[in-house]
């Protein structure tokens, strides 16, 4: 939640300066292409670990992947949305704001989504099985619902 505190502290900030570029515009373009990679990349790697761990059926092996996809998703995934979103922002500006262009609007408001299906919806799953993994009992995650389960039954 820290991050998200810095994200609209720093987009208000921006914003009321008028989102200015300190650095030059094709600096802020490669941070955001940076941005992309550190999120994309991380997307892409932590749902790997997490479809091979679970094949496991190891709650040690689930319990080390989804600590480890939690601590990949402070150290990877929120400084790539920081990123994305404060250059976004400031390079937005040679479009006409970021309601200048549809692909500009589009692009935000798919941003967006993400961090809505993030905070709603992963976070309370990764918890879930991290719970569910610290029992002595086989905890199966499929990687194609959201159905969690522990020896046969489903679990709340």
């Amino acid at each position: 939640m820290g991050e998200l505190a810095f994200l609209v502290v720093a987009a208000a900030l921006l914003g009321s300066l008028g989102f200015p570029a300190f650095l030059p515009y094709n600096w802020h373009k490669f941070l955001h292409v940076v941005g992309v990679v550190l999120f994309v990349g991380n997307i892409v790697v932590t749902g790997a670990w997490m479809f091979l761990s679970e094949r496991t059926m190891d709650s040690a092996v689930l319990r080390f992947s989804s600590r480890v996809v939690n601590w990949a998703d402070v150290a990877f995934t929120a400084p790539g949305v920081i990123l994305i979103l404060l250059n976004g922002l400031i390079l937005a500006n040679q479009w006409g704001g970021i309601f200048g262009a549809s692909w500009i609007t589009a692009g935000g408001t798919l941003l967006v989504v993400s961090g809505l299906v993030w905070v709603g919806f992963l976070i309370r799953y990764q918890d879930i099985m991290i719970r569910l993994s610290e029992g002595s009992r086989v905890v199966s995650c499929r990687a194609n619902s959201s159905v969690f389960s522990t020896s046969g039954t489903s679990g709340e």
